[in-house]
Formats: C-alpha cells, structure tokens, sequence
C-alpha cells in the first residue's frame, strides 16, 4: 500500500512539475525553419500549451510580395477567445509575436484557425533575425492565447503550420509542418491512475 502510494505522488509531481520541454525538429532546407516547445497539460478549458517558432531560411524576397501564415488546430481543440488583430503585437505579450517586423496584418480567424500575413521584404533570407511565433504559453494578464481541448482529447497536440510566398497574386513557393505544442493527459484517465 505504502510502495504504491508513494509511486502515486511521484507520478503527480512529476506531471505537476514539467514544464516546457524543447521540441526542435530536423533542421528545415527550405524557404522558413519550424521549430516549437511542448508542455505537459490536461484536457479542459482554458489551457496553455507551447510556443511555434517559424523563422526565414532560404526565402527570397525578390519572387514574393507576401507572406501567408495559417496555423490551424486539430480536430477537438479550440481557440477559448477567437483570436483578432488585437491578438497580435510586436512584444512578446499576444498570441501572435512578430520579432524584427513592422509591415503585417491580420486575415482571418475562426475557433480553430488563425491567418496572417507579412511584407515578402521583411520576411526572407536577408533578414534571418526575423521570426513569427504562436505563444500558447502563459503570458501575464493576457488570456487569448489558451484553448479548450475536448475531454476526450488525448496524446500530442500538434498544429499544422502553412508558410505561403505570394507573388502577383500567384503562390510561388508554399511549406507545411506538424508542430507538437502539448502532451495532453485525459483528466478522467489521469484521475483514475492518481487514485491508487
């Protein structure tokens, strides 16, 4: 009884006390480079989860005007607030975080997508510090950012990511990646493990 208690608290704590977990991918030949965080998190409301990274690699900003950026959610999870154009900022405090970059916008967003879009001059290979990120992580006084995962929810929570070079009005190079932005426990199967 003792022997399994004592295994009960360690698996609590070691759920309770990870956080982000670093999950870089093979390094990417081609127009942009994604890279994200995980963490370890449950199924519920209003949960955080980790961070998408998306930065130029090759790109040429002579052969696109534009930069698309969609990242959509997977099947049973939600945006909790559907995110707008007040969601992102030049700082490291909204969802959307746009590092080394002045001239963007906001497309579109419904509960489980979000669409943006840079200049094509400010996002290419001549400009490496710049860098797009998703931050589902905790930010202080800022909500926006978190989602509702359905309870029936469970394992990696990824993200597809979809990076579009536009040029008079044509699409001239287009890349995709999965990203794992959270390991998600079913709190129902978590509860009934914890109760040993």
């Amino acid at each position: 009884m003792l022997k399994s208690t004592k295994l009960c608290l360690l698996l609590a704590l070691i759920f309770v006390f990870t956080l982000i977990i670093p999950a870089y991918g093979i390094p990417a030949t081609g127009e942009v480079d994604f890279t994200s965080t995980y963490m370890y998190i449950t199924t519920g409301t209003g949960q955080n989860a980790g961070i998408v990274t998306v930065k130029p690699n090759n790109a040429d900003d002579t052969v696109h005007d534009t930069v698309y950026f969609d990242l959509s959610l997977p099947d049973g999870v939600k945006f909790t607030n559907i995110p707008g154009k007040a969601d992102m900022t030049t700082g490291d405090d909204k969802l959307v975080q746009l590092i080394n970059i002045d001239n963007y916008g906001f497309s579109f967003a419904d509960r489980d997508f979000i669409k943006i879009w840079l200049a094509g001059n400010e996002f290419n290979k001549d400009h490496p510090d710049a860098v797009v990120k998703f931050d589902f992580s905790e930010i202080e006084f800022y909500e926006n950012n978190k989602l509702d995962i359905n309870k029936d929810f469970s394992g990696n929570l990824r993200v597809n990511v979809e990076v579009t070079g536009i040029a008079s009005d044509r699409i001239v190079w287009s890349e995709s990646d999965e990203l794992t932005i959270a390991k998600v426990a079913n709190t129902s199967l978590l509860v009934r493990q914890l109760e040993c």
